[in-house]
């Protein structure tokens, strides 16, 4: 690029690390359970804050990699030797750490990438759709598997590129080590590496580095069984277990089946759908008009195996979903070079067009509303995560809680052990909240709870709906999703009350 082209790139590079930090502060709660019981339940084991019965099933089978939860268990170590307890900021640090990373992959993937386009008009529109594209803070924010492999796999990428360029030897193998250790964080990123080897026997006619990218790939094998080892306490080998029980045993597929062609829309099922759209479609046209370039074959290897397995979910595209930014002017500008079969090319070209019309500056506009309320509000997919934090934050320890709507048991946001009862409709609870302190959760737009049936009065301490009068549309919303059998993930609210036994209790005449 020119001086100011760099210049340029630089900037948006650090804008967009603003936009990862700021986010990671806003993004406590969680986008998928795994991200926390797969992760830091883990490490709260380790912490002694979790005991092996809170624990998931598949910790019992031992099919989860612990690389990850080792890597967090040596940084918690070191934030509890400088007198930092708390497992919220814990968490924001882990959170910060792999930000960090896959900021500084994803910035060294868009500028590995560069050398594909000439022109210059299209070098700064990659530069602005690389550092822009709305859904990468949210994305990068994340203490996920999906996250932290995404991450490793665009270095690996990147080191193989720059190894090509400079044919030593040392290089490949390092590329190798990145890419194994992206397959050991998660296995299903197995399917990328897969992809580019192919892409290195049919396109690019490597031999020798192959092997030494071959070499470099066992060489985190060992790492990932150390690993495992030190968490299960015993010898077993994860990737075996983890195949067996999901594809052999069909676990998977016990979360839910769709078709083979669902990844079309799962991906955009979400409030960034307009960006997520732009960038999936431009990705499929620039596979069609580049056919030799090596993310092609990286990435259709994993989207085709992804979609071969009958279990699909959104978040298994994220750790790709740099690699998909960086395709994005590949496959719309006329001048980015590639084959150009006759549709591709006037798809393509009608979308470049129009890149600046109202209609793509409302897209824009969508998207970035959508970053600015994921930076700095945790919206409730599945998650109580801001019940956790009102409890932590308020020191009350070892409560009582009691649910009438779906509160997760994430011992590892316990200052002390809570004893969580959950209902399933009023009854009486006056004679378990004389003991502790005693607390009442419930879905805030549900019916109103009737406190005498409970034999308790209620005082209301906390709501996380970020606006009150937003909650009733959001969840008119979300029952429309459900009805229609939309992917969508659910909005759940909570409201925290403080309850004390009544003077009648239950049952008075």
């Amino acid at each position: 690029m020119t001086a100011g082209g760099e210049a340029l790139r630089q900037r948006l590079a650090y804008v967009q690390l603003g936009l990862v930090v700021l986010t990671t502060f806003g993004s406590y709660g969680y986008f998928h359970p795994d991200e926390h019981f797969q992760i830091l339940e883990l490490v709260g084991l380790k912490l002694g804050l979790t005991g092996p019965t809170d624990l998931t099933w598949e910790y019992g089978r031992a099919m989860r990699p612990w690389l990850q939860p080792a890597i967090y268990y040596g940084i918690a170590r070191a934030i509890r030797a400088v007198g930092i307890w708390d497992t919220f900021w814990m968490a924001w640090v882990f959170r910060l750490a792999t930000a960090l990373l896959a900021w500084r992959a994803a910035s060294e993937l868009a500028r590995a990438e560069l050398r594909h386009l000439t022109d210059l008009g299209d070098r700064r529109a990659h530069v602005l759709v690389t550092s822009l594209a709305p859904f990468l803070p949210y994305l990068f924010a994340r203490a996920s598997s999906e996250n932290l492999s995404g991450a490793l796999l665009a270095l690996g990428y990147v080191a193989l590129v720059r190894a090509m360029d400079a044919r030593r030897a040392r290089a490949f193998v390092v590329a190798g080590v990145l890419l194994g250790l992206a397959c050991e964080v998660r296995y299903q990123s197995a399917f990328f590496v897969i992809g580019l080897g192919l892409w290195a026997i049919g396109v690019a006619r490597l031999r020798r580095e192959l092997a030494l990218l071959a070499l470099g790939v066992a060489a985190t094998v060992p790492v990932g069984l150390l690993c495992d080892r030190w968490g299960y306490g015993r010898w077993v080998f994860a990737p075996w277990e983890y195949f067996r029980a999901n594809v052999v045993e069909g676990a998977a597929a016990g979360f839910g089946r769709e078709p083979f062609v669902a990844y079309l829309w799962l991906p955009a099922a979400n409030v960034l759908a307009p960006a997520v759209v732009i960038v999936s479609v431009s990705c499929l046209l620039a596979w069609i008009r580049h056919r030799r370039h090596p993310l092609t074959w990286g990435l259709v290897a994993y989207v085709v195996a992804h979609s071969a397995v009958s279990h699909k979910e959104e978040r298994f595209m994220f750790p790709v979903a740099a690699f998909a930014a960086s395709m994005v002017v590949l496959g719309l500008s006329p001048s980015a070079g590639g084959a150009t079969p006759a549709l591709a090319a006037r798809a393509g070209g009608w979308l470049w067009s129009r890149r600046a019309s109202l209609l793509a500056k409302g897209a824009y506009l969508v998207g970035f509303a959508a970053l600015a309320l994921l930076a700095v509000y945790p919206l409730s997919w599945r998650s109580a995560m801001q019940v956790y934090r009102w409890f932590y934050r308020n020191e009350v320890r070892a409560p009582r809680v009691f649910t009438l709507t779906p509160v997760e048991y994430l011992p590892f946001y316990m200052r002390e052990r809570w004893d969580m009862v959950r209902l399933s409709r009023e009854v009486c609870i006056a004679d378990q909240v004389v003991d502790r302190p005693s607390y009442l959760v419930v879905d805030p737009f549900g019916p109103p709870v009737d406190f005498a049936a409970l034999g308790v009065r209620g005082r209301h301490r906390f709501t996380d709906t970020p606006i009150a009068a937003l909650g009733p549309t959001l969840a008119r919303v979300d029952a429309w999703a459900l009805r229609a059998g939309l992917p969508a993930p659910r909005v759940e609210w909570h409201a925290i009350y403080e309850i004390a036994r009544s003077g009648e209790g239950c049952g008075s005449p």
